[in-house]
């Protein structure tokens, strides 16, 4: 049996929730939904004969009140 190489990726996302669709983008302290101090995105990744790739990921998100 060939052994395909896997790969383990922590990290993390923002989202942009201000309701202001593609305005204001970079004011992060306003409008960005930071991520947590800790990785919130866990994607595993496996490589099938070296041709195909399958991607398993999960996030974990809060969101801040009075957006």
């Amino acid at each position: 049996m060939l052994h395909t190489p896997r790969a383990i990726q922590p990290s993390g996302n923002v989202v942009d929730d201000d309701g202001k669709t593609f305005r204001d983008l970079f004011k992060v302290t306003r409008s960005w939904n930071k991520p947590q101090p800790f990785p919130t995105k866990v994607a595993i990744d496996k490589s099938l004969k070296h041709v195909r790739n399958i991607d398993l990921a999960s996030v974990y998100k809060n969101y801040r009140r009075g957006k």
